[in-house]
């Protein structure tokens, strides 16, 4: 299994950004061990929570399940294609699959499914929003290869 955990906000002056990222792997290998089980349940290609907090300065992070991490399609997500994200606005607490949020020949004509996921073997995608009062946003992204098979209403009810 390959891990990544990638904090957008800066070191706190006078702080090991390397320290500090061993700290937050540590603290977060219950959440990777949680992505692993998700990951085995729903049959899934990789799993991924993406946290977003409410200010700028505080940044986000992300943490990945996957076979093989792949640093160069994380940067090309996070610089580029978090904007194209088809499940952008969805509801909070709301489980959604591609095809809930737009048609089969959209979502292949779309520059994300073109350009980013299809080359990555990403066919089709799970997708989870919970909102905290304070503006925090947790999204948790499963995703499956063409093989594995769309997910369905059993897979939504999990």
């Amino acid at each position: 299994m390959e891990y990544s955990v990638s904090a957008g906000a800066p070191a706190p002056e006078g702080e090991d950004p390397l320290k500090l990222t061993l700290l937050e792997k540590a603290g977060l290998e219950a959440e990777i061990a949680r992505l692993d089980r998700l990951r085995a349940l729903f049959a899934a290609q990789n799993v991924s929570l993406t946290l977003r907090f409410p200010s700028r300065e505080a940044g986000g992070a992300v943490v990945f399940s996957a076979d093989t991490y792949m640093a160069e399609a994380e940067q090309a997500w996070n610089t580029h294609f978090f904007a194209l994200d088809p499940f952008e606005g969805l509801p909070p607490e709301q489980v959604c699959s591609i095809g809930d949020v737009t048609s089969t020949k959209r979502w292949r004509q779309s520059e994300v499914y073109r350009d980013y996921l299809r080359p990555l073997g990403i066919e089709h995608i799970l997708a989870l929003e919970v909102h905290h009062p304070d503006g925090a946003q947790c999204r948790l992204r499963i995703t499956r290869d063409a093989e594995t098979g769309d997910f369905d209403q059993r897979d939504k009810a999990n």
